[in-house]
């Protein structure tokens, strides 16, 4: 989805180290990243 350019049109980001942003560096998350994202914010908490 980030790499998609209608997507990333408007957005933007930057880091700073020691007072010098440095350009972002692309990010490949595992699928268990992924997954254990999708299961902390999409299932319905307990009641």
């Amino acid at each position: 989805m980030l790499n998609d350019p209608d997507t990333r049109r408007d957005a933007y980001e930057e880091t700073a180290h020691n007072g010098q942003t440095t350009p972002a560096r692309p990010a490949t998350p595992s699928w268990q990243t992924v997954v254990s994202f999708l299961k902390q914010h999409l299932r319905p908490t307990p009641k």
